[in-house]
């Protein structure tokens, strides 16, 4: 910052001052020059007294601009980073009703739906809703990334009922380590009613897909860096039970018992998504309708619906 420096401007006019006395005085008298001489040395040590303060002044003030940040030519202040959020010191552990998932929560959230595959609450504190799915299909953010025929689908069976809906922007994000797809709608129903939505899809086994939706009520309420981290502080606490695979190559059967037709074939680790047991656990119904032998299945998880098997068997 260029500043004027006041001590050498001083000594300029009285250069200045002096110069012109003499050009426009006549011949002056001995006396009066010797008059002279003694005020012109007596200025000369005014001035270089005064430089020496101004000098010091002016070292305070660069020093004091530096200490408030006013200096034109330096770089503005790096802001100080948002602090994260600790949410785990107050947040609650709990389970899923079908015990494939362990995660925890701030227990002012009100649990509305907790269904196989998904689990829905009601945030008091924000007005907020968030949900989570994890029986979606299998690489469906990457689908959602490269066809836009899933995106139309997708808003169409998610958003279809709200009325007027809007994909405002698709993100690339991170949670917790894993590379999600995040899209955020805005929507309005006939009635007027506005909410603004956060959809984020990554793949969290081989099997299935995560979905996560966080929800505000008015679609000019822009989501903040705190949302994201509640969402990131969620997905970080959950944990999912070692799913059901197979332990060997195995048939499919179309009801439980080996006389009944062959449907199908898994092999060595292939993971399944059971749904249901027939009563007396020797046999395991696939999402797809099939039936495998309990023997041929490790890590089956407890308490799985009975349906009971057909006639005959």
């Amino acid at each position: 910052m260029q500043r004027i420096r006041f001590p050498h401007l001083l000594a300029g006019l009285v250069a200045v001052v002096i110069v012109a006395g003499f050009v426009a005085s006549p011949v002056p008298q001995p006396q009066n020059v010797t008059t002279l001489v003694e005020r012109v040395d007596a200025l000369e040590t005014v001035v270089a007294e005064q430089a020496a303060i101004s000098s010091q002044l002016e070292a305070r003030l660069a020093e004091l601009e530096i200490a408030v940040g006013i200096m034109t030519d330096a770089s503005p202040p790096t802001p100080a980073p948002t602090p994260t959020l600790v949410y785990t010191d107050t947040w609650e552990l709990a389970k899923s009703s079908d015990n494939r998932l362990t995660y925890r929560r701030d227990p002012d959230w009100i649990l509305n739906e907790d269904e196989p595959g998904s689990l829905g609450f009601s945030l008091p504190k924000t007005g907020q809703a968030l949900g989570l799915y994890w029986d979606l299909p299998p690489d469906l953010a990457q689908n959602l990334r490269s066809d836009e025929t899933w995106l139309k689908e997708f808003q169409e069976e998610m958003l279809g009922n709200t009325g007027d809906s809007q994909l405002v922007s698709t993100m690339e994000v991170s949670l917790a380590g894993h590379e999600a797809l995040a899209l955020e709608f805005t929507a309005t129903d006939e009635s007027g009613f506005g909410a603004r939505a956060i959809f984020v899809f990554y793949d969290c086994s081989t099997a299935n897909s995560c979905g996560l939706v966080l929800m505000n009520i008015g679609a000019e309420n822009l989501f903040t860096e705190a949302d994201w981290q509640l969402l990131d502080a969620f997905v970080a606490n959950m944990e999912f039970a070692a799913g059901a695979v197979a332990n060997r190559n195995a048939n499919l059967r179309s009801c439980p018992s080996t006389s009944c037709s062959i449907e199908g074939r898994v092999f060595t680790g292939q993971p399944l998504d059971l749904v249901a047991q027939n009563p007396d656990g020797t046999w395991y119904k696939l999402r797809s309708g099939e039936w495998i032998a309990a023997w041929l299945v490790d890590n089956a998880p407890e308490n799985l619906p009975v349906i009971e098997s057909p006639t005959g068997l």
